[in-house]
């Protein structure tokens, strides 16, 4: 087995976890103009309860510019002008996703602003022992969607006197660019003692520790997988 094909992680019964997987039903090809930004809020409270507010944006970057591009190239090749439809298909047109966001085994879905909450299915994956919530995102050219999940982790983190808050981020192959914003909000009666993180191929090795990241925050392009854990205590 040499390990080749891209698979989701095994995380531990008590670990965070976000994978968000996009997939093209609109036909077209204007994922190539599709970026994607994740903001991903963790709020632990006094008694360890852990609720998690994920963001979800999504931006179509087509231009005129674009066109302008594909119609120099085309008529290279013969071709003088191009259809409404042909615009449409080679990026122009709406970009329609379906995406399915993947969490930690027994997360329960507690709030949805963006889009209709009925329209946001929860399952289970008892293979990859996942959660994941599975709906559709439109936006079109120019614009962004965005979309605000709120859920409830199926565990507890032991403060007494402290415990290690785990999270890890996986990409998705070959996505379209991603950004990924990630911060720790704590009840007032609980301090963040030590940090690590990495963002790289092997996340589960750290590559740097540090006393916290500012105002607990960790941002940049998910180009790997990425990994964080906390020691949190009262």
């Amino acid at each position: 087995y040499l390990n080749l094909t891209p698979h989701q992680q095994k995380i531990s019964p008590q670990e965070d976890y976000l994978q968000v997987i996009a997939t093209s039903i609109g036909g077209n090809k204007s994922d190539l103009y599709i970026t994607q930004n994740l903001d991903h809020q963790t709020y632990i409270a006094p008694d360890g309860t852990i609720s998690d507010e994920l963001t979800i944006t999504r931006r179509h970057n087509w231009t005129g510019a674009e066109l302008l591009r594909w119609e120099k190239l085309l008529k290279q090749f013969g071709f003088t002008g191009m259809s409404e439809g042909l615009k449409d298909l080679q990026g122009r047109g709406v970009n329609k996703a379906s995406l399915k966001v993947y969490l930690p085994f027994g997360t329960t879905l507690e709030n949805v602003t963006g889009i209709n909450p009925q329209s946001v299915a929860v399952r289970s994956d008892q293979e990859l022992e996942k959660t994941y919530l599975l709906l559709e995102m439109a936006v079109a050219p120019g614009e962004e969607s965005k979309v605000t999940l709120r859920y409830k982790l199926p565990y507890q983190l032991g403060l007494f006197p402290a415990d290690i808050y785990r999270f890890s981020a996986q990409k998705q192959a070959g996505l379209v660019p991603t950004q990924i914003r990630h911060k720790i909000n704590l009840a007032p009666t609980l301090t963040q003692l030590k940090t690590n993180y990495s963002s790289s191929s092997s996340p589960f090795i750290p590559t740097q520790v540090v006393p916290s990241l500012p105002d607990n925050v960790f941002a940049g392009p998910l180009q790997v997988d990425f990994y964080y854990s906390a020691i949190i205590s009262h």
